[in-house]
């Protein structure tokens, strides 16, 4: 992914760090004609954390999801793509629990989770 300005009061903005200086930069968390930025990127850290088995990435979809929600319940409507974060985060938890009670953690349990 690239190197996005992540402010610690904020999610990351649609500006990549080195971007030209801007008046202003966007930093909408809402769904327009398409789902917004930073719950893709959610939901592609927790796929990324699923299919690498690297908690870091889990971490920082967390971080992110954590950020958005209090705007996300303001509207629910408009933070659909956000929800869907949050639905593969806890379908990844309900893997991390059956895989720790079988044993197993193979491609075919990850297609199971809707994630492979």
């Amino acid at each position: 992914m690239p190197k996005l300005i992540v402010e610690p009061h904020a999610a990351a903005q649609a500006a990549a760090a080195d971007a030209e200086a801007l008046v202003i930069r966007p930093a909408s968390t809402a769904d327009e004609a398409t789902p917004n930025h930073n719950a893709v990127a959610a939901q592609n850290l927790v796929r990324l954390a699923v299919l690498t088995g690297d908690d870091a990435w889990r971490d920082k979809a967390d971080r992110l999801i954590a950020t958005i929600a209090p705007l996300a319940v303001e509207n629910l409507y408009m933070h659909m793509a956000l929800l869907n974060a949050v639905d593969a985060a806890s379908r990844d938890v309900l893997r991390r629990i059956a895989a720790s009670t079988d044993g197993n953690t193979n491609a075919a349990h990850n297609r199971a989770s809707g994630f492979a």
